[in-house]
């Protein structure tokens, strides 16, 4: 805001502390608010209400958001730390039974530093009116601004504090106590050993009041920096994809045999992506990320969608129920067709599939937006269960309706036709079907494993699925009017193989039935070794393993 307006709004001549004060709290509001438009056009409240807390934490993202300190705002429990070459996700669990008065005036303090997972849920527990709030890094002004907004009041601080509002070694947890659990809090604290910085008290008053000892030397209303707000926001109705580019169909020759095909994918699929299992008091929990990322989409919102579903179908596929989902989001700063329609994507996906999405990490992008996505939930049974074949002569169903989309896929990069042919697209309402179905399944105990048809498609999917050291077989025959090439490696999303002992194969067929998604036997384990499709594979297991 320029010196003018704020003399304006002032009705005087700021003074410097006013002036210093304005300044660097508009820059902790623009740091910390980058991207809030993005982030409010994908947030997503699943009906889960999940416990876990899932955080993205991105090298680029200059809004220097800490992991740790959302969840110990929450009263949570860190489970783990994973590194990503894009930064590092935090995996946490928050206390859904918090019931607390919010509260009234009192005194703001800071406690600085990560760790203090133990002091915030001793804290929980000591039945004082108290309040929590993240600050990251550049962040205190921004906090300290949501903090009055929200309690409908003003802050009194001691001048020291306004060089800190935008500094980035400044950054813990915001801690409000009520005015009646002041001295109680005092006395709580003092036994402890923490870094705790009284930053102010509230006043009913709707402004910011600088204290130098007894003496006030600044008075800025809180207009003043709603009006800031609505500056740095204010932003266009976002954009949306009108036109998309149709895909141009390659024109393939079919061959007698895809031997050499099949054993080529598989050379190039040795990291498929594995759904982690993680267990924290008992509990099981599981995440995974999508590995669709080599898709180049022409529609940018199919291309989110598909990603989030495909990272969800891994979940679902070990016997995890998709909650929450966080990822890492190159965005470009203008206001684009293509942003838009990516972001409108995210949301749908987080809609449809029921699962909550929340703290993305960010970073500025020229090119088109992209993204990497990881998925979270709970295990709903009590062991781990396969996504490899287990026994001869179960059955080899597909859930889904194979459509046979070769665009962006594995195959066409191997004969070098990776710009040609009809990417895949995701039907949400059946993506979620499909998905209640496989749970549903698993739960019943209908089905002995379970695989999403990735990479290389379903002739690959299905080779990927033999254990080592095995002397399984299968034979498939899969009658459909799609091609071979589109038949055997189309990467069509939302289709998942499953296999099913002979005894529930119609029990299977009737829930299949009864959620409307539609199901197909296409073959059968057996105890041979060797591994057949149509007319078109035919080749000994061993040699698929070892390739």
């Amino acid at each position: 805001m320029k010196l003018s307006k704020i003399h304006k709004y002032l009705g005087r001549v700021p003074k410097p502390i006013e002036n210093q004060f304005i300044k660097l709290f508009q820059k902790s509001f623009t740091i910390q608010n980058t991207f809030r438009n993005e982030l409010d056009q994908i947030k997503t409240i699943s009906t889960h209400n999940p416990s876990l807390i899932f955080i993205a934490q991105g090298k680029n993202d200059i809004r220097y958001c800490v992991g740790d300190h959302i969840i110990n705002s929450r009263y949570g429990k860190k489970i783990k730390s994973i590194s990503t070459d894009k930064g590092s996700i935090i995996l946490g669990l928050k206390d859904n039974i918090i019931k607390k008065d919010s509260p009234f005036l009192g005194s703001v303090y800071l406690l600085k530093g990560k760790k203090y997972q133990s002091f915030t849920s001793a804290l929980n527990k000591s039945g004082l009116t108290t309040n929590i709030s993240p600050v990251h890094k550049c962040g205190l002004g921004n906090a300290l601004y949501k903090l009055i907004k929200t309690n409908t009041c003003g802050i009194s601080v001691h001048v020291d504090i306004v060089k800190n509002l935008a500094a980035k070694s400044i950054h813990g947890l915001l801690i409000h106590v009520d005015r009646k659990s002041v001295n109680r809090f005092q006395s709580f604290v003092s036994s402890r050993n923490i870094e705790l910085i009284l930053l102010g008290k509230m006043i009913k008053e709707s402004a910011v009041i600088i204290n130098s000892g007894e003496k006030e030397v600044g008075f800025i209303s809180v207009d003043i920096l709603n009006i800031i707000e609505n500056e740095i926001f204010y932003s266009d109705e976002i954009k949306m994809q009108i036109s998309i580019p149709k895909d141009s169909e390659p024109k393939l020759k079919v061959k007698k045999n895809y031997n050499k095909d099949l054993k080529a994918l598989l050379c190039n699929n040795k990291n498929n992506v594995e759904t982690k299992i993680l267990t924290k008091n008992g509990k099981h929990y599981g995440y995974a990320s999508n590995d669709s990322d080599y898709i180049k989409f022409y529609d940018l919102k199919m291309s989110a969608i598909a990603a989030i579903s495909n990272a969800s179908r891994h979940l679902i596929c070990a016997g995890i129920r998709p909650e929450i989902a966080t990822g890492f989001l190159s965005i470009n700063e203008e206001n684009t067709p293509e942003k838009g329609s990516f972001l409108s994507g995210i949301k749908s996906a987080g809609k449809h599939l029921n699962i909550t999405l929340d703290h993305f990490a960010f970073e500025s992008t020229k090119n088109q937006p992209s993204g990497s996505f990881f998925v979270m939930g709970r295990r709903i049974i009590d062991s781990d269960f396969p996504i490899d074949f287990q026994s001869p002569y179960q059955y080899i169903s597909i859930i889904g309706s194979h459509r046979g989309e070769l665009g962006g896929s594995n195959y066409l990069d191997l004969i070098k036709m990776n710009d040609w042919g009809r990417r895949p697209s995701v039907d949400l309402s059946m993506e979620s079907r499909i998905q209640e179905v496989v749970l549903t399944a698993i739960n019943g105990q209908l089905i002995q494993s379970a695989r999403p048809i990735g990479k290389g498609g379903i002739a690959t999917t299905i080779a990927n699925s033999f254990p080592k050291n095995t002397e399984l077989g299968a034979r498939i025959h899969f009658s459909t009017k799609l091609s071979m090439p589109e038949l055997l490696f189309g990467e069509t999303q939302g289709l998942i193989i499953v296999t099913i002992n002979e005894e529930d194969l119609m029990e299977f067929e009737r829930i299949c039935m009864s959620i409307g998604v539609p199901s197909t036997t296409i073959g059968r384990l057996t105890d041979d070794g060797i591994y057949t499709f149509n007319d078109s594979i035919k080749i000994k297991v061993e040699k698929l393993i070892n390739s």
